[in-house]
């Protein structure tokens, strides 16, 4: 098996699938949500993109909860690194991290935003910004999580992705490890 086969099947345990949506009170925001949801449920990402744009513009005109606006972000990320735009997701979800940085973000919402932007930097090449991002970022997201839970055991195999990308060998292996341990 060559590298580029088994870092892509390394990449299979941090795929997660979107977060669902649920609009204020504006009937504009809701329509948008419910037809991004539809197409991520479908897997139509550009369809989605289409919606989400929008969607953030009228949340973030109509100062829509953190929540909300931070689910949006979390989704359009999610799309556009399913689409291969690497660098449009990492943009999206950095502004998104940005609001767990400021307490704005509940723990998992940042949780599944930083998996995908450790995936949207490996898959734009970006090995050691996915590195630093594990270290600086989802390990202390990583301390707050139940040491048993599933949520941990995504995050643990999505850093043991991102420290064999950089050659940290020893620690992926680790890392997977832990996973493994809470997934049985």
């Amino acid at each position: 098996m060559n590298n580029e086969t088994y870092f892509r099947l390394l990449t299979l345990p941090i795929v997660v699938t979107s977060l669902v949506l649920y609009g204020s009170d504006n009937p504009d925001l809701r329509c948008f949500i419910d037809s991004a949801n539809r197409s991520i449920r479908s897997r139509q990402f550009d369809r989605a993109i289409n919606d989400l744009i929008p969607a953030l513009r009228v949340a973030k005109r109509e100062r829509a909860s953190n929540e909300t606006v931070s689910a949006i972000l979390s989704n359009l990320g999610y799309s556009y690194r399913m689409v291969g735009r690497c660098g449009d997701a990492v943009t999206v979800l950095t502004e998104e991290m940005r609001g767990w940085d400021r307490g704005m973000v509940a723990l998992d919402q940042a949780r599944f935003a930083g998996i995908n932007l450790l995936q949207s930097y490996l898959d734009c090449g970006e090995s050691r910004s996915a590195a630093r991002s594990w270290s600086k970022t989802l390990i202390p997201i990583a301390r707050k999580l139940n040491p048993t839970s599933q949520a941990l055991a995504s995050l643990l195999a999505a850093g043991a992705l991102a420290t064999s990308a950089v050659k940290h060998y020893q620690e992926s292996v680790n890392l997977y490890n832990e996973a493994i341990t809470i997934w049985e």
